[in-house]
């Protein structure tokens, strides 16, 4: 080892182009890349934007560091109008690009949301859109906003206005001698690495939906790069310096190939692609390129780092477009896709994101490039807005003029055609009704219901609703009947739980589902003290059943749904007068409010045969014929009657989704359904 590799000296990196970075870049891209195109093996490839946080922390945080000590100060505004320009631009050119496709792709109540999207993105706040949301960053690709991965640079350019203003705080209140304001920013450094780590842990325990997008749970992996360009990093030799840069690797592609949707993110288990992003940059600043420091600074792995940053911004609507085109994606198809966001980014690339970032007569004018970056948020919204107002138009009716399941007297056929309608298809997702606006259909993190009793104070009989979102869905049809009939209702529901008796999974917490548990024996509980003249429960039929942390499968899922419905039915009957089970509704194939936004004038395009549902399994119907004194009320035969599932009756909207009724339509129900319910006077 010669003197200049001893271990023994120690350097601060003092800027300087530095190829291997551009070289992580692309690594980044490619694993983020080989995700989203749905290569199983490299399921973790999210891990590519925790790569792309250290890079940005190291780069901008050396960057500010050599202005204080130079100049004293931070040119505020010189900074955020090199960012400007750096990123709006091409950020901008991609959100506009979006709300054309999806104005002559998506459905219009699709397109209501990407308009949102767009408006959120423009203003660099997607990520707090997407945790308001509790957006499942795993769910399938079909139902993704094709601008989800603006959160990303949501949460960048947050560290960028803030992490300025902090770093100058700092070296203001401790003085600017050199070495004080390097430890002074450090000693901040530290403190917000640490405290949101320490955060991210936790709320990643008990959120990993919102966690995913949250800017305190990411702000400690830009804070490790900004670590490493304040302190005095040990200078390596050159196999030293390979060996670590190696090491690094190695931890990206263990995280890439071991990690999946599975994994609760960010937490703990991104300390494996950031640590290995940090060796990387660390081998990288003893400024011997050689083994896998040399491949990352060669010309072709340079060449798509460059393009990193179009190539993200294109890759992810070009891929959910051709999935909304061609279905789910065949290898070669996500192949294509990718090769043609690829292609774009390149062309972007030399045409936009360059010339505007080296434009020399934006740079000599730094206000220049500041009006050029509101001049893009301006036209990302304007872009959203014009989206809205290409959505088409239809008359709402109000409730009481809404026949609903009594025009079936009448309609032998399926509605064909209709210019007024409730709700609003491209709003049907907010027809809850008022149960769940009351917030009695209560969150995954909730584990007891409040009060949510309904009716007079002198009930003539007491009647409890319990079950998951399709329990509550009945609730319009059950409180319009309990008005007429002073009933006293108990509103027991819960989001995504399954009232039988057994621990289930859930894809967005990424986990078994504990807090169901737990609620579901205080709900049942409450029932054994409410002692109701009836209970009437309900349950969707696609839950997966764990068992010794073992996900179910197949038959042997359904044989345990079964059993697990069928305990809980037997303790119901021990604590109710009457139990009624109501089956839940057949699952369209598609999204039938979103179908109806499109088809005002075919709505029969939006029927389905009943044998299409995508609901099968009917362990419901019998665990409900296994237990004495249960009595199985179906409503299938209304809405799909003659086998067929009708998307609109009575200008009613049926479904918001694929397979939860409209208030609207559970509120025309009440006359059918208290036919079938039991008499309890």
């Amino acid at each position: 080892m010669d003197r200049q590799g001893t271990s023994e000296k120690r350097v601060i990196w003092r800027g300087g182009f530095r190829p291997d970075i551009e070289g992580v870049r692309a690594v980044a891209m490619s694993c983020a890349l080989l995700a989203h195109g749905g290569v199983a093996v490299a399921a973790g490839g999210y891990v590519g934007v925790d790569m792309f946080y250290v890079i940005s922390g190291f780069l901008i945080t050396g960057l500010l560091m050599r202005e204080v000590e130079k100049r004293g100060t931070i040119d505020l505004v010189n900074f955020y109008a090199r960012r400007a320009r750096r990123l709006l631009p091409m950020a901008t050119l991609v959100v506009g690009a979006t709300v054309i496709l999806a104005l002559l792709i998506l459905p219009p109540a699709r397109q209501l949301t990407v308009s949102g999207d767009a408006i959120a993105s423009s203003l660099y706040f997607a990520n707090w859109r997407f945790t308001a949301q509790a957006a499942d960053y795993f769910a399938p690709i079909t139902e993704t906003s094709p601008l989800q991965h603006y959160w990303s640079l949501g949460v960048e350019e947050q560290f960028y206005f803030v992490w300025p203003l902090l770093l100058l705080a700092a070296t203001m209140l401790l003085g600017r001698v050199a070495g004080i304001s390097r430890r002074a920013v450090l000693i901040v450094a530290v403190l917000v690495t640490a405290a949101s780590f320490a955060y991210s842990v936790i709320y990643t325990q008990e959120a990993p939906n919102q966690a995913y997008f949250s800017t305190f749970t990411r702000a400690w992996e830009l804070g490790i790069g900004a670590v490493m360009a304040l302190v005095a990093l040990p200078v390596v030799g050159r196999w030293a310096a390979a060996c670590i840069a190696g090491l690094g690797l190695g931890a990206i592609a263990l995280a890439t190939l071991l990690y999946s949707d599975a994994t609760p993110y960010p937490g703990v288990a991104a300390l494996m692609p950031v640590l290995g992003t940090a060796a990387i940059v660390f081998a990288g600043t003893s400024g011997h390129m050689v083994g896998p420091l040399r491949i990352l600074a060669s010309p072709p792995v340079r060449y798509f780092g460059r393009i990193s940053y179009s190539t993200y911004l294109w890759h992810w609507p070009v891929l959910i477009f051709a999935t909304e085109l061609w279905g789910p994606l065949s290898p070669w198809q996500a192949g294509i896709a990718i090769a043609v966001a690829i292609a774009l980014a390149a062309v972007s690339y030399h045409t936009v994101e360059y010339p505007f970032t080296h434009s020399k007569r934006l740079a000599a004018v730094p206000r220049r490039s500041l009006a050029l970056g509101a001049g893009c948020a301006v036209a990302g919204v304007i872009a959203a807005l014009v989206l809205v107002r290409a959505q088409p138009q239809v008359d709402v009716l109000d409730p009481e003029e809404v026949e609903g399941a009594a025009a079936l007297a009448y309609q032998a056929e399926p509605q064909k055609q209709a210019h007024a309608l409730r709700p609003d298809p491209l709003r049907a997702s907010n027809d809850r009704g008022r149960l769940t606006d009351d917030g009695c259909l209560v969150a995954r993190e909730v584990v007891e219901s409040p009060e949510c009793t309904y009716g007079p104070k002198r009930p003539t009989a007491t009647v409890a609703l319990f079950g998951d979102s399709h329990a509550a869905h009945f609730f319009p049809a059950v409180e319009r009947i309990g008005e007429r009939e002073d009933w006293r209702i108990v509103g027991l529901t819960k989001m995504g739980c399954a009232p039988g008796d057994a621990t289930v999974w859930n894809g967005r917490l990424g986990r078994p589902y504990t807090e169901c548990d737990e609620w579901r024996e205080h709900a049942l509980e409450r029932i054994a003290k409410e002692k109701p003249d009836l209970t009437i429960v309900s349950t969707a039929s696609f839950y997966t059943v764990v068992e010794d942390d073992e996900r179910l499968e197949g038959d042997e899922n359904g044989r345990a749904r079964e059993a697990a419905f069928t305990r809980t039915l037997r303790r119901l009957a021990e604590s109710s007068e009457r139990v009624v089970v109501i089956g839940d509704v057949p699952h369209a194939p598609f999204d039938v409010s979103d179908c109806v936004s499109e088809n005002l004038d075919s709505l029969d395009e939006c029927a389905f045969r009943i044998d299409e549902r995508r609901n099968t399994d009917a362990f419901d119907r019998r665990a409900a014929r296994r237990v004495a004194g249960v009595k199985l009320v179906e409503i299938t035969d209304v809405l799909c009657a003659k086998g067929i599932c009708r998307a609109v009756i009575g200008n009613a909207v049926t479904y918001r989704g694929s397979n939860h009724l409209t208030a609207t339509f559970s509120r025309t129900l009440a006359p059918v359904l208290r036919k079938k319910l039991p008499d309890l006077g």
